[in-house]
């Protein structure tokens, strides 16, 4: 039965699907791994229509949720006391839990890894093992379920001629249950002029403070009036999305806005931000390039993770060091400088570049190196009409400061870099990855990637020699 985590301060809500019918919902999962809430909760009757009929896959959905229904209903019991019962007709009083398992999902909760090496005292490691499944695909179902009935919006179509960013906007409601709107790119330009000066005033000043030495003005391609340019872009989207309620969402900018107006990179870090000028908030998703199945793995990840996502190019494989230098025209939130939530911990790692010849209009691009650690990352991508998920485990390096910037002139110096050594070899990694995109996350979340695969019906391809942890009879690996 679905968990559905939520914030302590939000009520509890009866979900509608036949696939999850039974289900139950509770409170938030404290620190482990939140989930936003959504930027909307206004269901358009196109979001609604067809409700009543699931999704079109919901038999692997409903049976990966019931298939862990013991678990599901023991996490109720001890996260929130606010088990809401929606079949009563076949529910269990939740003392049936045996008590170590109880135990067991209290400790996963806590430390979803701690089965992958660690041995606690009074819980077999089998009993760990099983119900870390149970949470991992209960998770990947809540993320599933949360995609219906979300609204992903389109500025300004098709970037360049690039197939891969473009999807069936009848094939996402159908198999996703997402709602395409389209937005002409004129719309940011025309709301841009009407945001307050204001609140214009008080983000320059707020990027000033934080970054301002590295905010490299040229008095051509960037200067305090274009930025703040892109600041009147950003609030200008913010208030298109929450007006059309759209939840994510993904910006064409070349070559219209980038040759006559600025660039969007400005909209995409931040919005992909767990903060902005304003203070603390969820992140959105905002794919670059209005690359929709970039922005489709995003939101998954997002909803599995409740963390900022990247968006970035498979730019540059380096021989010598074995690693590829993730890198995209100001995509990068800046939480990756310094993998906080914090402005004041994340801004004075980031530079604020003039923008490169490529975008005659100028504006800022925001740069830095990401952090290291590992990574989970990923990419829906099509074959024949048929989605198909590329998962990569891999860790994000850096070097010295010296050696970082010699390897970001291999490229292109003022855009974002994500240093990635991969669990695979760029042989193999080259011949078999659909996109020029690629996203992820920090930690280890190859499992509930897998999961929401399988629970999608969906082919997918888990690079390196690991297996998924769960096998399933099922399994649609490729």
């Amino acid at each position: 039965r679905a968990i559905v985590p939520r914030r302590p301060d939000c009520a509890s809500t009866r979900s509608t699907s036949s696939a999850v019918r039974t289900g139950c919902t509770v409170a938030a999962l404290g620190t482990v791994r939140p989930h936003p809430v959504r930027s909307s909760t206004r269901l358009s009757a196109m979001h609604t229509e067809h409700e009543e009929d699931g999704p079109e896959h919901a038999e692997h959905l409903q049976h990966a949720v019931a298939q862990h229904d013991l678990f599901g209903r023991a996490a109720a019991t001890l996260l929130d006391h606010q088990g809401v019962p929606q079949d009563d007709e076949h529910e269990r009083h939740d003392g049936q839990a045996e008590p170590r398992r109880v135990a067991a999902l209290a400790r996963v909760l806590e430390r979803p890894e701690a089965v992958r090496g660690d041995h606690h005292a009074g819980c077999d490691r089998a009993d760990e093992a099983e119900v870390r499944g149970g949470v991992l695909t209960e998770r990947a179902a809540v993320a599933v379920r949360r995609l219906k009935g979300e609204t992903f919006g389109l500025y300004g179509g098709r970037p360049m001629g690039m197939y891969t960013a473009v999807a069936d906007a009848d094939q996402w409601k159908r198999d996703f249950g997402i709602d395409v709107e389209h937005v002409d790119q004129f719309e940011i330009i025309r709301r841009a002029e009407l945001v307050a000066n204001d609140r214009v005033e008080h983000a320059f000043d707020w990027l000033t403070r934080l970054a301002g030495p590295n905010i490299h003005y040229d008095g051509k391609k960037l200067t305090p009036e274009l930025l703040k340019r892109q600041i009147r872009s950003y609030y200008a989207t913010q208030e298109i999305n929450q007006e059309k309620a759209i939840d994510f969402f993904g910006i064409k900018a070349q070559p219209e806005l980038t040759d006559h107006f600025t660039t969007e990179d400005i909209i995409d870090a931040f919005a992909n931000d767990p903060y902005d000028f304003e203070g603390p908030k969820d992140p959105v998703v905002c794919a670059t390039e209005a690359d929709m199945d970039g922005a489709l793995t995003m939101e998954i990840f997002k909803h599995l993770t409740g963390e900022p996502v990247l968006f970035a190019d498979v730019r540059h494989y380096d021989a010598e060091d074995n690693f590829f230098d993730f890198c995209n025209s100001g995509a990068h939130a800046t939480f990756f400088a310094g993998r906080s939530k914090l402005p004041e911990e994340n801004l004075p790692r980031v530079h604020f570049w003039p923008e490169i010849f490529y975008f005659p209009a100028g504006g800022a691009s925001v740069m830095h190196f990401a952090r290291p650690g590992e990574v989970t990352l990923a990419r829906l991508t099509r074959r024949n009409g048929r989605y198909w998920l590329a998962v990569v485990p891999a860790e994000f390096v850096l070097f010295d400061e010296k050696k970082n910037w010699a390897k970001a002139e291999a490229t292109t110096k003022e855009w974002p870099h994500a240093f990635a050594r991969l669990e695979v070899s760029a042989d193999e990694f080259l011949a078999t990855y659909d996109s020029n995109h690629i996203h992820g996350c920090y930690g280890d979340w190859v499992e509930e990637l897998v999961a929401v695969a399988r629970i999608l019906g969906m082919d997918y391809h888990l690079y390196g020699h690991r297996q998924p942890a769960f096998p399933a009879l099922d399994d649609h690996r490729i």
